[in-house]
């Protein structure tokens, strides 16, 4: 019964996500790139966290290019590795997104600050297992 409530609104963030990359013309796999490339910075995590094929994140990401969002550039010292940046108007469009998902996540809307943070312990705690 806890898995299911679990994946039930890991189901809702989805929707909510979907919808906020929708609002800048994004699908949800390219607002989940977008992001992990603001985090992280390399191509290689997008395939490790994604879990799709290196060549879906390469053209996913050629997409984001041609928009302006990131720029990719091949890293000091290793000419198999790409290295990302989010450009300004990336970053622009990262915080509509991450400002809609406060206005619509039930973890902004039903949870206090006090909540969430003992629910990011607990399931930090169960990834790390």
């Amino acid at each position: 019964m806890l898995g299911e409530l679990l994946l039930a609104v890991a189901d809702g963030l989805r929707d909510v996500f979907t919808r906020a990359a929708a609002a800048e013309g994004l699908t949800f796999m390219e607002g989940r790139a977008l992001r992990l490339a603001f985090v992280h910075g390399r191509q290689s995590t997008l395939v490790n966290v994604l879990g799709a094929a290196p060549s879906r994140i390469s053209t996913m990401l050629r997409t984001l290019e041609r928009r302006r969002l990131v720029t990719r550039q091949v890293a000091n010292g290793d000419r198999r590795r790409r290295d990302l940046s989010v450009t300004a108007e990336g970053h622009d469009a990262l915080l509509r997104i991450m400002g809609r998902l406060d206005d619509h996540s039930p973890l902004m809307t039903a949870l206090s600050a006090a909540e969430r943070e003992t629910l990011h312990g607990l399931l930090a705690r169960l990834l790390d297992d």
